[in-house]
């Protein structure tokens, strides 16, 4: 949050999206390898990076007038959480059909599209 209030909410999407492929990459090759600290360490930065879009996202929201950040906040949570379950239920079949490095190419297809748009957003002018 304070790092949004500074203005880096760009920087920050961009580290967010970066450090969720990272953490799915550290988790399938943790996962091939049987390593518990390396699954560990892929969870906390997986958490970080969702936790931190999650707060830059929402900052976006409240700072938009009053008339309309309850309802585009709603859609925001929604659509959050309906991505949540989609992929928790896909990493079931994922699983059933390659097991935990199939789980985690899910993962960064989940992610990836969101980061070729935000890699081709157009900056808003100063």
């Amino acid at each position: 949050g304070r790092a949004s209030d500074r203005g880096w909410t760009r920087a920050g999407t961009g580290f967010a999206l970066v450090l969720a492929i990272a953490a799915q990459l550290l988790a399938g090759w943790s996962g091939a390898r049987g390593s518990i600290a390396g699954l560990v360490g892929a969870a906390i930065a997986l958490d970080f990076a969702v936790s931190t879009n999650l707060v830059l996202g929402q900052r976006a929201i409240y700072v938009l007038g009053a008339e309309i950040r309850g309802r585009l906040n709603a859609l925001y949570m929604a659509t959050f959480f309906g991505g949540g379950a989609l992929g928790s239920a896909l990493a079931g079949v994922a699983w059933a059909h390659g097991g935990w490095t199939r789980v985690c190419a899910l993962g960064i297809v989940f992610v990836v599209p969101a980061l070729l748009l935000f890699a081709t957003e157009r900056r808003a002018p100063a």
